[in-house]
């Protein structure tokens, strides 16, 4: 290699800080998106099968997250720090705020599936008691 490749594979100190910094908050959005995902087994009853598909839906965002990272910022070199930082941001979310804000948007959930129960039950009885007169 001549020194002009391995000057480019270096982006210096003060821009992997950058880059670290981003990640880290890259992964807190991500634990944001996630916390999604878990209001919503804590509201509505999952199956096994429907956790998986969910669990697999966010491995490849966060994936792909991770991807277009490193190639938009990185010029397309992955980069272990990156990920390491994106892990970390996703665990400091996830353990600091994201319980109390997981059960909030899970108690919000609940009553808005309650209320849509209701105007369901009240919009389906008219609806059959409607039918119902006609055949009469």
């Amino acid at each position: 290699m001549n020194d002009v490749t391995e000057l480019r594979a270096f982006f210096g100190t003060a821009y992997e800080l950058k880059l670290l910094g981003l990640s880290v908050l890259l992964g807190a959005v991500l634990g944001s998106a996630f916390d999604l995902f878990r209001a919503a087994r804590l509201a509505i009853k999952h199956s096994d099968i429907a956790v998986f598909f969910e669990d697999a839906v966010f491995f490849f965002v966060f994936g792909m997250s991770f991807y277009g990272f490193c190639v938009s910022l990185c010029g397309g070199a992955l980069r272990a720090f990156v990920l390491v930082g994106m892990i970390i941001g996703f665990t400091a979310y996830i353990l600091l705020p994201g319980k109390l804000i997981s059960r909030i948007l899970a108690v919000a959930l609940k009553t808005l599936v309650k209320i849509l129960k209701k105007i369901m039950s009240v919009l389906c009885g008219l609806l059959f008691f409607g039918k119902r007169k006609n055949f009469e």
